[in-house]
Parts: C-alpha cells; structure tokens; sequence
C-alpha cells in the first residue's frame, strides 16, 4: 500500500494538507513590505468571518425551510427539461442541491418550467407507489412562489 493512501485511509486526507500549505503564503505576506494592502484585506477577512458563518447559517435554515416545502409540493413532478434523476425534489439532499442551483441563479428556469406543467402536458391521475399522492403535474401558483 502507497503511503499516501495510508495516509488518507487513517489519517487526515491530503487534501486537507493542501489547504494547510496555503495557510503559508501568509507568512509571506508578513514579510514583505510592499503587500500591506492585500495584509489589510486578509484581516478584514478574518474579522468578518463570524459575520459570514451566520450569514450562512441563516441561509441554510431558509434553504432547509424551502426543501422541506418543495419535497411536499413537487417531489413527483414529471422529470423533464431541467428535472432529471439528479436534480429533484424527491429526497432532501436533490432539494437541497436544487435549491443551491435556484440560489446560484444557474439554470433556475430549466427547474420552473416542469413545476408550471398543466393538463395537457401531464398526467393528473399517475399512480405512485408507496405515496397517496396523485398526478406528476406541477402547481404553478406554488412553483412561482
């Protein structure tokens, strides 16, 4: 067995070594004098971090709140145009990775277009097993939502 994979196996994986090695280009910046600006970047990073991590805490409690709503409202939504075995709203996590492209503004409208379906476009009385639910039909006031 190769070192590394001993390594990564018992131990912490690389990767995270990598990210540690970067680390080390600031004290570089320590030494050098004429990178005093991008110094004062840095700190005010790193002053702004508690800030960021309840930022993100917040958005991911929306995104939670969100995922629940869409798993109840479209988790058997007719797969096409932008609903695919990947993203869905079938399971938490493909609500959550769903919400994160919604969030990114990546491909939002390839994701509306299946929850807007009508009649015509879908079937209303489709069986799924194992749920009471009927029809893979959109809602399109809710989807708007």
């Amino acid at each position: 067995m190769c070192l590394s994979k001993i390594i990564e196996k018992y131990f912490v994986s690389p990767t995270l070594f990598r990210v540690i090695r970067l680390a080390r280009i600031g004290r570089i910046l320590r030494l050098i004098k004429g990178a005093k600006g991008i110094r004062t970047l840095l700190f005010a990073l790193m002053m702004s971090l508690p800030a960021l991590f309840n930022i993100g805490l917040l958005l991911f409690l929306v995104m939670f709140i969100y995922a629940i709503f869409g798993m109840s409202q479209f988790a058997y939504v007719k797969k096409e145009s932008g609903i695919d075995d990947m993203f869905n709203f079938e399971t938490f996590a493909n609500s959550m990775i769903c919400l994160f492209q919604i969030t990114t503004s990546g491909g939002w409208n390839y994701l509306l277009f299946p929850m807007l379906n009508k009649e015509p476009d879908c079937d209303p009385k489709k069986v799924h097993p194992g749920s009471s639910v009927e029809g893979d039909c959109g809602n399109p006031s809710v989807g708007i939502f």
